[in-house]
């Protein structure tokens, strides 16, 4: 009958372990006003700035994020363009900044790394200013001047 005794309170003690190790682990064991650890590196914004309550992706059509007070702000075509187009990693400040980070050199070098020289962000048709210093050094002549 002791054996049995003994039995029965050490079930009852396993259980009550048991039952104690997934109650605990279930809960949310981190103080209230502690903040979750991002997945992207040093940003101070709430999750729900991007993230809804239901999921983690995708993100809100509208994140609520002002780029300006990045040390990369949005301007002209960037700030059309959606937010995974160049924050394909989950660290947001391993994104690059230059010009050859995210477009392709259509010309292979020529002209150097200098894109703004003739482009802006405004987008990429040549701006007239890079076309009138173009026509000031080598002047359109002939049949080249007809070309559009």
């Amino acid at each position: 009958m002791q054996l049995m005794s003994k039995r029965i309170v050490l079930s009852i003690v396993l259980l009550f372990s048991v039952v104690l190790v997934v109650h605990a682990g279930g809960q949310d064991r981190r103080a209230p006003d502690s903040q979750t650890r991002s997945p992207h590196g040093p940003l101070a914004i709430p999750c729900e700035n991007c993230h809804t309550q239901t999921s983690w992706k995708p993100i809100r059509a509208i994140p609520e994020f002002d780029h300006n007070k990045t040390s990369y702000p949005l301007r002209g075509m960037h700030a059309k363009v959606d937010c995974t187009q160049c924050h394909t990693k989950l660290v947001f400040s391993d994104v690059g900044t230059r010009c050859s980070d995210c477009h392709a050199d259509i010309h292979r070098g020529q002209f150097g790394a200098s894109c703004e020289q003739c482009h802006s962000v405004i987008g990429w048709n040549v701006s007239l200013q890079a076309v009138r210093a173009h026509e000031n050094r080598f002047p359109l002549i002939g049949a080249h001047a007809a070309v559009d």
